[in-house]
């Protein structure tokens, strides 16, 4: 399989959302005024787009090929994927939760991201993307390619 990135060195953030959860219900049932506050809830760890690919690709037993291209090749092709896809892709997130772990300190991350991915893919054989938005995606990867 051939994977297309845009960067070497971006990064992400991702979290299992059981473990959303338990930073989410604490905190929805603290007796202190936090109405109105913004939290940030994510994981503390930071993957290159690469790593996060390359686990994929090692849960489903698979050699990966990486393609980097420009992003404006993307946008050529379509609009509405590049503004949907590009956000994520291009810029490193990693977000503060200090004031996360001053409401809910007990909070740890329990399900790793590997792990996590596995049950998505269990979850993703058992109810497949449709068919329409699944042809409309390999379309636009096939023309990147």
């Amino acid at each position: 399989k051939t994977i297309i990135l845009f960067s070497k060195n971006t990064k992400r953030s991702l979290m299992h959302s059981q473990d959303f959860s338990r930073a989410l219900v604490p905190l929805s049932l603290t007796k202190k005024n936090i109405a109105g506050e913004i939290f940030n809830i994510s994981s503390e760890k930071s993957l290159t787009w690469e790593k996060l690919f390359l686990t994929y690709c090692k849960i489903l037993k698979i050699k990966a090929r990486f393609k980097y291209i420009n992003k404006e090749k993307l946008k050529k092709i379509d609009r509405r994927t590049y503004y949907s896809t590009i956000g994520d892709r291009i810029k490193s997130v990693q977000f503060n939760l200090n004031k996360l772990k001053k409401y809910v300190p007990k909070f740890k991350e329990r399900i790793s991201f590997e792990n996590g991915l596995r049950r998505v893919i269990i979850h993703s054989k058992k109810n497949p993307l449709d068919e329409i938005r699944y042809k409309k995606y390999l379309q636009i990867y096939n023309k990147l390619l």
